[in-house]
């Protein structure tokens, strides 16, 4: 099999665009597109398509000028598919030429674009069993191969075609495509390209203004938590004893209210108490178990038909405090049961602060060890 029906290389004029993604550099490359085909069977499309992709404001890169396909053609090639955008793959009838491996050459060019992570785009002719015999290899172990490579090429995204102007526009939509979604690094005019150094600089700079950017919001936030409770302040969590009562083996107990209390506790408490639960992204009232257990479990004489309450608006009250510290954030899930029901939950977040914090407060000190 062959590369492709015409080579255009990038002039000494043009550089590749190794920084990409550096703010404020507007500068628009040109893609290289490598078009790979059976020699024989598609000059037509490869001229066409060539034509319409340079007309188009792309490098298309080939193998035309090489009359027979060789290893040491693909030495030269595997360079030319390294500085390659987008892999463009035509598949009709034929297998191709094959080397001392058995393997066609349009095959190890597409083995080495998978390999090197180029995008590939495939087109497949579609009406097989339509094709002349002579649009086809007559040798059973070539069919076998084609049909092998044409399952490999499935097993991503392809398009199919049926006549040379389909097909043309199928791969310039592809193209356009894939630029559109996945832009690659190109190539830009060398009086256009700034040097590497500058290049350098300016990611430096970048980063260091995201970097600034970071510590002047947690400056902020400090600044702005300052009249809230927080760390060792302490809160008063409101809570409610129940006892079990009535009912027997066959009948549902019941709780009735013992008595309120209070549960002193410090915001870092808290945190302590809750982080499991906030690793996790929890449900509100899954937080709110955490809590009444952890006061059950500090409870000394309680008994076993006791059980603690803490009342919703409690919970939501820590909520809002450590979202106002800048602790958690908050985000909604729906579940759904094993019956079909659909559940929408309100879950805890912690934040990167939040981390963070926690970290610090669960750290071990020098002079504890």
């Amino acid at each position: 099999m062959f590369g492709l029906a015409f080579q255009v290389m990038p002039s000494p004029g043009f550089l590749r665009t190794t920084f990409v993604g550096i703010a404020d550099v507007t500068i628009n490359p040109r893609y290289q597109v490598f078009v790979s085909s059976t020699h024989l069977d598609l000059k037509e499309e490869r001229e066409r398509i060539i034509y319409e992709l340079i007309k188009s404001g792309f490098i298309a890169v080939g193998m035309e000028q090489f009359h027979a396909a060789t290893e040491e053609q693909m030495e030269y090639i595997r360079p030319l598919i390294d500085e390659t955008d987008y892999y463009v793959v035509i598949v009709k009838g034929r297998y191709g030429s094959v080397g001392a491996d058995g393997i066609s050459y349009t095959e190890k060019e597409y083995r080495y674009a998978l390999e090197k992570g180029v995008p590939i785009l495939a087109f497949l002719y579609e009406k097989m069993d339509d094709l002349r015999l002579g649009d086809t290899d007559q040798n059973p172990e070539k069919q076998a191969k084609l049909i092998d490579f044409r399952n490999e090429l499935q097993k991503r995204m392809v398009c199919y075609w049926n006549n040379t102007d389909q097909l043309v526009n199928k791969v310039k939509d592809s193209v356009y495509d894939s630029v559109r979604r996945k832009p690659r690094v190109g190539w830009i005019r060398g009086d256009n390209a700034m040097d590497p150094a500058v290049y350098k600089e300016l990611e430096s700079a970048r980063k260091a203004v995201l970097e600034l950017e970071k510590r002047l919001s947690e400056v902020v936030v400090v600044d702005l938590h300052n009249d809230l409770a927080q760390g060792a302040d302490i809160f008063q969590i409101q809570w409610t004893l129940m006892e079990k009562s009535g009912g027997n083996e066959f009948l549902n107990y019941r709780y009735e209210e013992i008595g309120k209390f209070t549960f002193d506790t410090s915001w870092d408490d808290i945190l302590v108490i809750l982080i499991e639960n906030l690793y996790r992204e929890d449900t509100e009232y899954a937080i709110g178990s955490a809590i009444a257990q952890h006061i059950r479990d500090s409870l000394v004489d309680a008994g076993d038909d006791q059980h603690v309450d803490v009342h919703v608006d409690v919970v939501r009250n820590i909520r809002f405090q450590l979202e106002a510290l800048g602790i958690i954030s908050t985000t909604t899930r729906t579940s759904t049961s094993s019956t079909g029901y659909s559940r929408t939950n309100l879950c805890w977040v912690l934040t990167e602060r939040g981390r963070q914090y926690i970290s610090k407060i669960r750290a071990i000190r020098r002079d504890s060890m």
